[in-house]
């Protein structure tokens, strides 16, 4: 019989439970891009060997990106390809324990900015219902952004 193993409640997240504070951060950080530049290039129409092409690296090292292998890439790297997929990467420094208006307003800029590219109206109202919800805690400030830009696409 095998134990499964308790998350302690003390830690964020595992790279918190795994790393120092600093290294954790860069860990999380890194691997939030990695996630968001592999959706990217999942999307993308052609072969492992197309893409890579196009985006100027081998095949094998977008094979290990596609996979999730964060040792594969720095975040320095990941910007440079997210930029050649069409992403625009955004770091923004809060103190601890101010992250909710923090990470509202930089949903709002953000999502103001997908509506913008869209050619879509401003963020409004529905935006700072979503911010609301993002300060209680109910849900994550990429998860406003997404239920902004799939509420304007509808109107």
């Amino acid at each position: 019989m095998t134990e499964e193993a308790e998350v302690s409640p003390d830690f964020e997240d595992a790279f918190a439970a795994l790393y120092p504070p600093d290294v954790a951060q860069l860990r999380r950080t890194r691997a939030l891009a990695m996630r968001d530049l592999r959706a990217e290039l999942r999307a993308l129409a052609g072969t492992q060997q197309q893409i890579a092409d196009k985006l100027g690296i081998k095949q094998p090292r977008l094979n290990k990106i596609l996979r999730g292998d964060a040792a594969a890439i720095s975040l320095d790297n990941l910007v440079q390809l997210a930029a050649r997929v069409g992403l625009h990467a955004e770091l923004v420094f809060t103190k601890k324990g101010d992250s909710s208006e923090s990470s509202f307003e930089s949903a709002l800029a953000q999502a103001d900015r997908h509506c913008d590219m869209e050619g879509l109206p401003a963020a409004g109202e529905q935006a700072r219902k979503l911010g609301q919800k993002v300060a209680e805690g109910s849900i994550s400030p990429d998860e406003a952004v997404r239920a902004l830009v799939e509420h304007h696409k509808q109107s």
